[in-house]
């Protein structure tokens, strides 16, 4: 496919189970953190490509031999996350303080059971996401009559 500058394209790995998501939570009172990393069978972003270095970059992610990771949102300028499904896995990162009241595994446990609703429940804060997409990727050209239309 022919990149163009200026253009939107759909962008979505090429192959399933290839769309990660990481989430940081935090305990403002004890300082206590959480990452919580999720897998998906797919989602999708639409970049705009706004100049040469992006659409070389576009462009090398979508050769089949490509490998590795895009991270859309720190390596397009202008993105937006349009989808993503199916969650496949689902694992928890305990970073507690040295005075933490709570043990890696309790926790674990607890949102093993509860799912990241626990946050919310115990006045944890989210910090930030990066969603990273597997290599190769596959982008369509987006129809600006039908902006969200994908593939899925």
């Amino acid at each position: 496919m022919k990149i163009e500058v200026g253009k939107e394209y759909t962008i979505h790995p090429m192959y399933k189970k290839s769309f990660d998501q990481w989430e940081v939570w935090k305990d403002n009172e004890s300082g206590d953190r959480c990452r919580v990393e999720s897998n998906f069978r797919s989602g999708a972003y639409i970049v705009k490509i706004t100049n040469e270095e992006e659409k070389e970059l576009l462009e090398s992610y979508l050769d089949e031999s490509a490998s590795g990771q895009c991270e859309p949102e720190c390596e397009f300028s202008e993105f937006e996350m349009v989808d993503y499904f199916d969650e496949c896995a689902c694992f928890y990162y305990p970073i507690l303080t040295e005075n933490s009241p709570l043990s890696d595994e309790w926790l674990d446990e607890e949102l093993c059971e509860n799912g990241t609703s626990w946050f919310f429940d115990n006045n944890w804060d989210h910090e930030y996401t990066e969603v990273f997409m597997g290599l190769p990727l596959t982008a369509d050209e987006v129809d600006p009559d039908n902006r969200y239309q994908t593939r899925f």
